[in-house]
């Protein structure tokens, strides 16, 4: 049975605090290859936890956020762990070690993999998914960025993965709108009308259950109600300010459409409050949780049993 890797992420953050929650849980009995920072995770506020005969800790030279996340990575494409998670990082550090290029593990990820443009942002809660048409570019880039093409592959891929992920065999999908009112025929932009109706039009034609495009002040509303499995958001903040209003403790980020699954915690290094024993755990212990599924159910009951 292959292991789950995790990269601890920034040293100075509250990955390791987090994760040594997560390893003081049941999760600390499963295979994980840890990547990182292991002086940090030792000294990180949190419960006592042991390693175990399936938790392998992977020295590196430079146990940074950057060297972390390479070598997990690395090890993710070479088929040597089932599932990788990645803790929070700091992209303005870790773009001086891996280039100006960088800007997030996510495309970072799909680079390596050489899919890169065919990655899909999918952060979930309980009540919530929401996946991204774009993700980090500037508001006012967004527009452009948005064409039918894309709108039919980022649905697309949505839908084929919420199956294998998450159990949906049937999913209910929704597009919000770009414009408020979703333009209001027009008056309020055309992009609706131009792009996001045509893109629709063509998913439900290949039977692919889809609504939209919805005004987004009233979609997420609905969503969180149960009404859809998943909605697609046009642009970073549109989706992510009502995903984590509702699921701000617990919620995650999965990298869809790439050949193996990347999650990690919905949050950031959170420097102010790292090392005072107050980080919320719960987001990094859905993570594992998501990867260690990955690993088949065979070989889990055999390892739970042993």
């Amino acid at each position: 049975m292959l292991p789950v890797a995790v990269a601890i992420g920034d040293p100075q953050g509250i990955g390791p605090e987090v994760l040594r929650h997560a390893l003081a849980s049941e999760l600390g009995c499963r295979r994980l290859r840890l990547y990182g920072s292991l002086a940090a995770l030792t000294a990180a506020p949190g419960p006592p936890w042991q390693p175990g005969p399936d938790l392998e800790l992977v020295p590196l030279e430079e146990p940074t956020g950057a060297a972390a996340l390479a070598a997990a990575t690395e090890a993710l494409v070479a088929g040597e762990v089932a599932a990788l998670v990645t803790g929070p990082i700091d992209k303005a550090r870790v773009a001086t070690v891996l280039g100006d290029g960088f800007v997030g593990q996510t495309e970072y990820l799909a680079e390596r993999f050489g899919c890169r443009g065919q990655e899909v942002m999918l952060l979930a809660g309980d009540r919530l998914r929401v996946a991204l048409l774009t993700t980090h570019l500037a508001l006012r880039d967004v527009p452009a960025r948005i064409t039918r093409a894309e709108t039919v592959r980022v649905l697309r891929t949505v839908h084929r993965e919420l199956p294998r992920l998450f159990g949906i065999p049937s999913p209910r999908l929704a597009l919000a709108a770009l414009n408020p009112h979703a333009g209001e025929g027009g008056r309020f932009g055309d992009e609706e009308q131009r792009i996001l109706l045509p893109a629709v039009a063509d998913l439900r034609a290949a039977g692919i259950v889809v609504a939209g495009p919805l005004p987004a002040d009233s979609l997420f509303v609905q969503a969180a109600a149960g009404a859809y499995d998943a909605v697609v958001a046009c642009y970073h903040d549109q989706g992510l300010a009502p995903l984590k209003l509702v699921a701000f403790h617990d919620a995650v980020n999965v990298t869809l459409g790439l050949p193996r699954l990347r999650v990690s915690p919905d949050h950031g290094v959170a420097r102010d409050i790292a090392g005072r024993g107050v980080a919320h755990p719960g987001s990094m212990i859905r993570a594992l949780r998501l990867a260690l599924a990955q690993q088949t159910p065979g070989q889990e009951s055999r390892h739970e049993a042993s």
